[in-house]
Parts: C-alpha cells; structure tokens; sequence
C-alpha cells in the first residue's frame, strides 16, 4: 500500500564510527540534515509602534519655552516633567524618558540639545521626550575581530571582555 512509517525511536542514519561525532563534522551534518534549533533568517526589528511628532523646538516654535517642573526635577524617582508653552499661550506637560531625566539630572544634557529632542508617541497615545535614536544594534564584522580561545577566570567579568 504505502511505506511503512519509521519508528519513533530509531536514530538517524550518520556518516562517523563510534556514539559522538567529531564536532567540525556535526555542525556540517546538522547543516545538511536542516534539524539545527537555530537557523539564521533575515532579521527584522520589532516594532515599538511609536509616532514621532517632531522636535521640541518644532512643536513650540521660536518663540515658546520650555519650563522644568522642579518637584520632578528634584525627584530621582520620577521622570523629569517639562511645561512646554507655545508662543500663543497654549501648553502641555509631557515626561521625558528615563534615559533623558538621568542625562538631565547628571548635567550631560544642555537645555540647546534638549530642544532638539523628538516628543515620542507610543501605541497607549503617551508622548514623552526621547533621546535621538542612535541605532539599537552595534555590529562588529568578524573579519575585524581576532577569535581567542576562552581562559577561565575567577571573576565574573574580566576587564579584557569588552575591548
């Protein structure tokens, strides 16, 4: 009629002597057999579904402000609150995010570079004040790194880990 099913527990079929293959034939036999749990495919970010609305700057207009809510300010454990006035009288207050509250607090950011910061929507409708995107991925092309065989340590992390 048709062929008989194989059974369940008979293992596959391999080209090597003994129970383990030697390990630069199993990648390349997993690679023929297509059974590996990782397989690269073309990557594609995960959208965050947030709306850009523009600038600081662009939304208030040259003749805007910009005012600190100082309870916010003062509080480590809030995110920085910004009253954003627009030259015809009308306001909003909107949060920073927390990357930029600690920027803010810690005197890396300037009040020029804030301006230019994007107010960032995200799919709840909350709009928050975001760092420039700056790309989430870093990549190092293995071409210009040198593989080095592991050591243990007794630390956790050793400095040399991150060049």
């Amino acid at each position: 009629m048709g062929e008989e099913p194989t059974p369940i527990n008979t293992p596959p079929s391999v080209d090597w002597v003994g129970d383990t293959p030697p390990s630069h034939n199993l990648l390349i036999n997993n690679l023929k057999r297509k059974t590996m749990a990782f397989k690269l495919t073309a990557y594609q970010r995960q959208s965050a579904e947030l709306t850009d609305n523009g600038t600081i700057a662009n939304l208030i207009g040259p003749k805007g402000s910009i005012a600190f809510i100082r309870k916010n300010l003062k509080d480590p454990n809030k995110r920085v609150a910004l009253l954003l006035t627009d030259s015809k009288g009308n306001s909003g207050v909107v949060s920073c995010s927390e990357q930029v509250s600690k920027a803010i607090r810690g005197g890396e950011i300037t009040i020029h570079e804030l301006a230019g910061f994007s107010l960032l929507e995200n799919e709840n409708g909350v709009t928050f004040v975001s760092m420039p995107a700056t790309g989430a991925i870093q990549t190092i092309n293995i071409k210009d790194i040198k593989v080095k065989s592991y050591e243990r340590s007794e630390e956790f992390l050793p400095e040399d880990f991150v060049f």
